[in-house]
């Protein structure tokens, strides 16, 4: 004979293997949970073995259940009732809110004078957005992947997203803002965002053959560069640098690079004469130059090399050997009359 009992109590409960006390203020069971735990575990134990317990809407099992929970999905905290009926058929109702705890401090987007910043350097955390520069100040929104990080910039603080606005001096071309997103957990990331003001400057400070610096020359509203090369060279390595260090440079057929460009350009072997295009673009968006580099295999019939200041001059149709040089360099001969012209042997 076994008496039945009415007792309808809980006397245990676990979520993730740890066990949780109910609050004396509110009465609920409180657990927390990282991001991205969306199915947690659950166990109840009730005072009576023989008492009947029901997590959420899933099957009522006696004395001891043990539930996977699904949270909501877009809500921070997730109220799952747990029933226990006694022997004697009497109900009552417990609470166990489980909430999210949001670990990420990364950051979902940032907008800069109502444009979307899509420019990422990972390696620096740096974000790059181009700006005009006849506006000032500039608008900056930042919003964090998690609504509940503290997201820092300017003496400004929001929490989830924040909004401040920077200026930028007539001198400056650029201006490096930094910033940190903290999430719950107290994890900081540091960031930093960079403005440039937009340019249509597509010029070239330094163009480099196989690390040797070429000087440009002037054919009609073309800008070009010489350079001889090996009778058999089946590439040749190339360095471009810009003179506004964030123009975009595409040499040939290789990626577009921000600011210096280095590329190993493929030689067709059977091409003496070798264009390779470099296409240059302001940061704008809408200044666009090419330039050419030309390579000249040099024929096998010679023994010898003729240089002047570093660059391989290559013979005309007249047979003869010709330079430019810019008006404001001065040419000293030396003892014997000759100028600083060398021939070295076949390299």
């Amino acid at each position: 004979i076994f008496k039945e009992s009415s007792e309808n109590g809980i006397e245990k409960v676990f979520v993730n293997g740890t066990e949780i006390v109910k609050d004396t203020e509110t009465g609920r069971y409180k657990a927390f949970v990282n991001d991205g735990d969306e199915n947690p575990e659950v166990k109840v134990k009730t005072v009576n073995e023989f008492a009947y317990i029901r997590i959420g809407l899933l099957e009522e099992e006696q004395g001891e259940s043990t539930q996977n929970v699904e949270l909501r999905a877009n809500s921070k905290i997730t109220t799952i009732p747990i029933t226990v009926r006694s022997q004697t058929g009497v109900s009552k109702v417990e609470y166990l809110d489980i909430e999210k705890i949001f670990t990420s401090s990364e950051v979902d987007t940032i907008v800069v004078d109502e444009k979307e910043v899509i420019t990422y350097e990972e390696e620096t955390k740096t974000y790059v957005a181009v700006v005009n520069d006849e506006s000032n100040p500039h608008e900056v929104f930042i919003m964090s992947s998690s609504t509940y990080a503290v997201i820092s910039i300017n003496e400004e603080i929001g929490e989830g997203n924040v909004t401040t606005y920077t200026d930028m001096e007539n001198e400056e071309y650029e201006k490096i803002i930094p910033f940190t997103v903290k999430s719950e957990t107290n994890e900081t990331t540091e960031y930093n965002l960079k403005l440039i003001k937009a340019s249509d400057n597509i010029n070239l400070k330094n163009v480099y053959v196989n690390d040797v610096e070429v000087i440009a020359e002037q054919q009609g509203d073309v800008t070009i560069y010489r350079r001889g090369i090996k009778k058999l060279a089946d590439k040749a390595k190339i360095k471009i640098i810009p003179e506004y260090p964030y123009a975009s440079v595409k040499i040939g057929d290789s990626a577009v690079a921000v600011g210096t460009a280095e590329a190993w350009v493929s030689l067709d072997l059977r091409e003496d004469v070798i264009t390779v295009p470099i296409v240059v673009t302001a940061t704008d968006g809408k200044t666009v130059e090419t330039y050419n580099i030309i390579l000249t295999r040099m024929s096998n019939d010679t023994g010898r090399i003729v240089k002047y200041s570093g660059n391989v001059l290559v013979k005309d149709e007249d047979g003869n050997y010709t330079e430019t040089v810019y008006t404001e360099q001065t040419i000293i001969p030396d003892e014997q009359g000759n100028y600083n012209v060398y021939v070295l042997d076949t390299e």
